[in-house]
Formats: C-alpha cells, sequence, structure tokens
C-alpha cells in the first residue's frame, strides 16, 4: 500500500482478482461450478487482468485455470420441466443436486450433502431411482 494508506487502483485490482479466484475455487469444490466452467472462468480473469496486475496475483489466475482437474462427475436427469444435475469428484466426499428451471434457467440446490466416499455412493442411487421412478429421464 501506499504511505496515505489509500490502495492504489493497481492494488485493488489484485486483491479482487484473489477474491475471485477463491470464491471460484469454493464454488468448484463445492459442486456449484463444473471444472470446464472454472477453467474457463480462471482464463477469462488470466485475459481481462493482464498487464494490470502485479505478476504473483497473474501467476496465480494462471494456476487457477492449469490446476483445474476435468474429472468432475455429473449425472444429468430431465423430467417435469426440469432439469436435475448431480456432481461429485470421485476421490472426495460429498456431492450436490440441482435443479435448473427449463424455462427460466434458474439454478437451486436441493441437495448439499457431505456424505464419505463409500457412502456417498448410496445416497445417490438412492436420489436416481427416486428420480426414475418420478418419471425423470437419464440423459447424461
Amino acid at each position: 500500500m501506499t504511505d496515505t494508506a489509500i490502495p492504489t487502483v493497481k492494488e485493488e485490482l489484485c486483491r479482487k482478482t484473489v477474491d475471485v479466484l477463491l470464491e471460484l475455487e469454493s464454488r468448484s469444490l463445492d459442486g456449484r461450478l463444473a471444472a470446464n466452467e472454472h477453467k474457463r472462468t480462471a482464463r477469462v480473469i488470466w485475459t481481462l487482468t493482464a498487464g494490470l496486475v502485479d505478476d504473483e496475483t497473474l501467476k496465480l489466475c494462471g494456476q487457477a485455470a492449469d490446476g483445474c482437474k476435468d474429472d468432475l462427475i455429473t449425472l444429468r436427469y430431465l423430467g417435469k420441466g426440469a432439469l436435475i444435475e448431480i456432481r461429485y469428484w470421485p476421490q472426495k466426499s460429498g456431492f450436490v443436486a440441482t435443479t435448473r428451471n427449463a424455462t427460466t434457467q434458474e439454478r437451486s440446490v436441493l441437495i448439499q450433502s457431505t456424505a464419505e466416499v463409500g457412502l456417498r455412493e448410496g445416497k445417490i442411487l438412492q436420489l436416481t431411482e427416486g428420480l426414475l421412478k418420478r418419471g425423470y429421464v437419464k440423459i447424461s
């Protein structure tokens, strides 16, 4: 910071960039953001901030894009005017089930589970069987 304790535009942009990268990582870890969306967003942030932020912050942007793993598993079920997505990483605990309204495209979280690997699979199976019984169709 400068002597006046008022951050410069560059300092503030660096701070905001890091805040957004942390939020991006948080959303990715809890399943609210798919790996490809995470990677794409991190690349956009890098493109927008290149030359405007310090080298360390720019390096973080690049690492965020390069560090994304594409092994997120997404199960999709369609029915009753909604798309249900169940997302999880095989090596991590928990899963997230979201619904997206086919007309408005609004997304909301149905279930955010912290079930351990091994127990999680049973919970997902129970959920998917329930969806199929209610007339949903698995699309991926």
